[in-house]
């Protein structure tokens, strides 16, 4: 669900197991490479569609992401997961989701991003998007 509240952070919960984005396959038969799109991408695209802001959002923005995995036993103790998938491999699917289903004009405009993975009683993505300030304040006329 998104909670577009006042303070302008716009938030998303995606309850599906996160999946990395593979690298590019080459079918030697067809002679053309293709590149497998994960599960997990297209479900952020399916809950994104359905509670996208207003209009996308432009300029400057910030991402909040947290990956949860379910805790398997051996790691009762632990926060934070730290095997794989690797984390720049789990960001690209997801900013490629939000811009298909309309929430950033372009994935070029996340400025400033916050990423963890964490261990959890339940697999998703918690994820919170907000405009960020791109004028410099220079404290005239006050």
């Amino acid at each position: 669900m998104t909670f577009p509240i006042n303070d302008g952070i716009y938030r998303l919960w995606v309850p599906f197991r996160p999946q990395a984005q593979q690298r590019h396959r080459f079918n030697f038969k067809a002679r053309r490479a293709y590149q497998p799109e994960p599960e997990f991408k297209a479900c952020v695209v399916a809950e994104a569609v359905k509670k996208r802001p207003p209009r996308p959002l432009e300029g400057a923005v910030g991402a909040k992401l947290t990956y949860c995995y379910r805790r398997p036993a051996c790691r009762m103790y632990e926060i934070y997961k730290t095997t794989k998938p690797d984390l720049d491999n789990l960001e690209k699917p997801v900013f490629d989701a939000l811009k298909r289903a309309g929430w950033i004009k372009d994935d070029a405009n996340i400025v400033h991003t916050e990423i963890k993975k964490i261990w959890a009683d339940f697999d998703g993505l918690k994820l919170e998007l907000s405009q960020l300030k791109n004028v410099r304040d220079f404290g005239y006329g006050k």
